[in-house]
């Protein structure tokens, strides 16, 4: 949410008042409601129109009640001493035109004249994909990425979630795709209010319009979508706080079945970490992919993960096993980790370990590899084909670990 202070009745006041209707918006006239509603309030960015010095006394005290939040002082820079501008600096706030910060509200923003349609309560479109891991550095994200890509090679409408809320302004899955977005100290104003607004901005709305939900999102290439939960380390706690209190209404939830409505497959990359909206986004999912390194602990850890998800709840039925990196393709092995597990044999499956992968995007490129998304399809819309079967060969990883079990 935005809180815009400042005067009512003056020129920016009145050019201003198209968008001050939004439910993302908020304007409020007095100083001092200005600076609590910001302390105390949900909000991601301040934005002051009240004389300048009044401006820089409230943030200066903002400042040190929430060293995170962002600031923006409309006014003409060119109007201010080189002093004022260096305690603005000091104090991260943008200072930015009105007809510059107009521009931004329309980027972003539907005014109130704009027609808003409710979205209408019908069944989900789309399946729900989550792809989770009970460590990081296993390739997690790696494989989301090139699932969501296989999937939108194969013509299937495909969104990728990067909804990591350990990772401020961006997970791995924006690393990827070359969109970092980190707000650091000397971003440029309008940097640092699209990457906070555009998230919240999305999970705030509710448009049953394709070409607006657009907007929001990254086109990659043909098919396939990404849309991440950028955000500073204060708001991504606030929204780890609210979604545990109610993992189920929320406004993510909204946003993911949202995107439901819209496209063919949703793949939601998660964090490793147990979270109350990643439990109940598996009670809802319709495949999960469970990405596991093979390595000597491989079982016990995958199995400890499942006792945990037992434990609240969680059917094993939607999951998956994906074994990355993997240098075997005996049958064997897979029966040894289908019994260790309870996962059945036909869903577990092997990405090849490619020791010269330069880019995440090369595993398709390989014979191997997409072949083993062929038959991930092939899981994920059975009633499209079947599974291809993985010849029998000597040797194998897992012989690794059974050692250790005995």
């Amino acid at each position: 949410m935005i809180i815009i202070g400042g005067l009512a009745g003056t020129s920016t006041h009145e050019k201003l008042k198209e968008f001050l209707t939004h439910p993302s918006i908020r304007y409020v006239s007095n100083p001092a409601r200005f600076e609590q509603m910001c302390k105390t309030e949900e909000v991601s960015l301040c934005v002051s129109f009240y004389d300048s010095q009044t401006s820089l006394e409230i943030f200066r005290r903002l400042r040190q009640a929430k060293p995170v939040l962002n600031f923006i002082l409309l006014a003409d820079v060119s109007s201010f001493s080189k002093k004022f501008q260096k305690e603005a600096d000091e104090l991260n706030v943008f200072i930015l035109d009105v007809e510059s910060f107009i521009d931004l509200l329309r980027e972003n923003y539907h005014t109130a004249g704009e027609e808003r349609v409710e979205r209408p309560q019908v069944e989900k479109h789309g399946r729900l994909v989550l792809v989770v891991s009970d460590k990081g550095g296993v390739g997690k994200t790696t494989f989301a990425v090139n699932l969501a890509r296989y999937l939108a090679l194969r013509g299937k409408r495909t969104a990728i979630l990067d909804l990591e809320f350990e990772r401020e302004g961006g997970g791995d899955v924006a690393r990827v795709f070359g969109y970092f977005t980190r707000i650091e100290a000397s971003a440029s104003a309008k940097k640092a209010f699209a990457t906070v607004e555009k998230f919240n901005n999305f999970v705030y709305t509710k448009y049953d319009d394709f070409n607006y939900l657009e907007k929001f999102l990254t086109k990659i290439e043909d098919n396939l979508y990404f849309l991440s939960i950028a955000a500073h380390e204060e708001q991504l706690m606030d929204y780890k706080r609210r979604t545990e209190q109610d993992p189920e209404n929320n406004e993510i939830v909204e946003a993911i079945y949202y995107m439901l409505y819209h496209f063919d497959v949703v793949v939601v990359d998660t964090s490793p970490q147990i979270h109350e909206l990643y439990l109940y986004l598996m009670r809802q999912a319709d495949k999960i992919y469970y990405v596991l390194e093979p390595t000597a602990h491989i079982v016990d850890s995958t199995i400890a993960r499942f006792e945990a998800y037992g434990k609240r709840m969680i059917s094993l039925k939607n999951f998956a096993l994906v074994v990355n990196k993997s240098r075997s393709e005996r049958i064997s092995d897979l029966e040894f980790l289908s019994i260790q597990t309870g996962i059945p044999e036909r869903d577990i499956y092997q990405i090849p370990f490619l020791p010269n992968l330069q880019n995440p995007f090369d595993i398709l490129s390989n014979a191997q590899g997409k072949k083993a998304f062929e038959n991930i399809y092939a899981g994920l819309f059975p009633e499209e084909g079947k599974k291809v079967q993985t010849p029998n060969k000597r040797g194998g990883f897992f012989s690794i670990f059974r050692r250790n079990r005995r």
